[in-house]
């Protein structure tokens, strides 16, 4: 890897129901490459569990942002603009 870039605290989801809620990010990662040149890789990670984590009422998680930038790009594919936080109920 060329270079390794932490976003910390990219946002927090918070429990105000009643019951414990399973929190997870989808799609968990995201992959840009630039004809050849530069493939990034984002990684949506909760702080405190992988890959999903789960909120118990009244507390909350924050999320980071883990973005990898490489010059060996193998693959052409666009980073994604759109990601989906859901929670359910274990």
């Amino acid at each position: 890897l060329d270079a390794v870039t932490v976003f910390a605290d990219l946002f927090e989801v918070r429990n105000q129901g009643t019951q414990d809620v399973e929190v997870q990010v989808t799609p968990l990662s995201f992959i840009e490459s630039s004809g050849g040149d530069t493939t990034l890789i984002v990684l949506i990670v909760p702080q405190t569990g992988f890959p999903s984590v789960t909120v118990s009422p009244g507390n909350a998680e924050t999320f980071d942002a883990i973005v990898a930038a490489t010059d060996d790009a193998t693959t052409s594919t666009e980073l994604s603009d759109t990601i989906t936080v859901s929670g359910e109920a274990p």
